[in-house]
């Protein structure tokens, strides 16, 4: 995998982490779980920079960032 596909499986797994805490917690005491979907909403930001700035399109990109 290259970082453009790290940054992605990272996300995605920020987003289950976040998925999976809202239905444990109670998201209005814990606003990490609003953080969590913010910092992911920045992470398909940069892979999508970075993946077109270096040139490194995969078709894993393809299928995850349509």
């Amino acid at each position: 995998m290259i970082k453009p596909n790290h940054i992605t499986l990272f996300r995605l797994i920020l987003i289950l982490i976040a998925f999976v805490s809202w239905y444990i917690v109670n998201p209005q005491k814990y606003p990490y779980i609003g953080i969590l979907f913010y910092i992911a909403f920045l992470l398909d930001a940069v892979d999508g920079w970075f993946a077109r700035t270096k040139d490194l399109k995969t078709d894993v990109g393809r299928y995850f960032d349509p």
